[in-house]
């Protein structure tokens, strides 16, 4: 568990690389360890792989089906792919998991994300296109459309004409969104479509314009074909932005649920608006940094970084209150007082604890560097009380109270 113990301190350090690496070293010994997989799905998290931790996290299920931190950590993986449903149900099981295993600890973390599902699900819902039928109208019957000479009654058969059947008509496809978010040097615009590859997107990026295209299938699902006389052509965006771009430093990178563009600013301003509505750009003044361009607004309102209507600033608060007023128990914290004391502590309290903790397999933690500079825990083994050392061969090793 040497490596398993290397990755825990490299995790609490932030180094996740690193830690991946050592987790990686673990499991080449103990391949079915469910907690040596949670622990380096968690890094791949910490990393943004997602597929990644998902692999970890089904591995870790597979032998080990009530790790409970396993169905949470896949519930977040999930959100964070935008798979709002699997998300719900992989909450919805740790959630009943955690009342079964530790029925007095807190559960609003779950509520919470499942809350967060809820919303996103309901979002999609009312942003899907609603398919629609309507009927044609009845053609009037022979004997309707005649007129009925006078004196005569009109045929019993010529009245009971039947219409003919109702005609599907398939709803419009509903066009791509996308948002954005700035800052002073950058804005940032995520284009909200799924399972697009080079093929699929062209993002033509100029010093004062931008213009995206999409291209689909020509049906309404299936694989897309290369033949372009098949597919239909959709432009997300084709509009002369508010300012100017770094035409060399933007990119784009095309994710598997999104495409993000980043435009690097020439000068740095708050753009107000994405698109240029019209006049002269105004030139960066003289000899400094351009000030930040407030949009036209009331005077209590600030410029929003963020496309969005929502108020992120106010969700965002409501959020941190209910983090803060988690208070985690048992082991957990434990190991929240632990990091808190490592995040604090001066350089030699940070080697103390790294080296005291990592050497002696995990049975000491001390903050004391005087002491643990010259201290071998390897030749002075410690162990809880009614356990003791043993090899992987079953041998018992020399202990510090032998």
């Amino acid at each position: 568990m040497e490596y398993f113990n290397k990755g825990n301190c490299q995790f609490i350090d932030e180094d996740f690389v690193e830690a991946v690496e050592s987790y990686t070293t673990a499991l080449a010994t103990i391949p079915t360890n469910a907690e040596v997989l949670l622990n380096r799905a968690t890094a791949y998290l910490k990393l943004r792989k997602f597929y990644e931790a998902l692999q970890d996290l089904n591995s870790a299920l597979n032998h080990k089906a009530d790790l409970e931190l396993a169905h949470y950590r896949k519930g977040v993986v999930f959100f964070e792919l935008e798979e709002y449903e699997s998300a719900k149900t992989a909450f919805s099981q740790g959630l009943k998991l955690r009342q079964e295993q530790q029925s007095n600890r807190d559960t609003a973390v779950y509520a919470r994300y499942i809350r967060k599902c809820n919303a996103e699900m309901a979002d999609e819902e009312t942003a899907a296109p609603a398919s629609s039928s309507t009927k044609a109208a009845a053609a009037p019957s022979a004997a309707a459309a005649a007129a009925p000479v006078s004196g005569q009654k009109a045929s019993a058969s010529a009245a009971a004409a039947p219409s003919p059947p109702a005609v599907a008509v398939a709803a419009a496809p509903q066009p791509i969104r996308y948002q954005y978010y700035q800052s002073a040097t950058s804005l940032s615009l995520s284009v909200m479509a799924k399972n697009l590859s080079t093929e699929d997107v062209t993002v033509d990026i100029q010093a004062e314009h931008l213009r995206v295209v999409v291209l689909h299938p020509a049906s309404g699902g299936g694989e897309s074909t290369s033949v372009l006389g098949k597919r239909r052509e959709e432009v997300v965006i084709d509009k002369p932005l508010y300012g100017t771009v770094d035409v060399e430093k933007s990119k784009f990178v095309i994710y598997k649920t999104k495409v993000e563009i980043t435009l690097v600013k020439v000068h740095q301003e708050m753009w107000p608006t994405l698109e240029h509505t019209g006049g002269a750009r105004l030139p960066p003044p003289a000899g400094g940094v351009l000030p930040v361009a407030v949009p036209v607004a009331s005077a209590t309102e600030r410029p929003k970084a963020y496309a969005s209507s929502k108020d992120w600033d106010k969700l965002g608060s409501e959020i941190k209150k209910e983090m803060d007023a988690e208070k985690p128990e048992g082991e957990e914290a434990l190991q929240h007082l632990f990091q808190q004391i490592y995040k604090d502590a001066d350089q030699e309290t940070k080697m103390a604890m790294k080296k005291s903790f990592q050497t002696s397999g995990g049975t000491v933690l001390s903050t004391n560097w005087k002491e643990v500079a010259s201290k071998n825990y390897e030749e002075e083994r410690q162990a809880p009380k009614g356990m003791e050392w043993r090899s992987w061969e079953g041998q018992k090793l020399k202990q510090a109270e032998d």
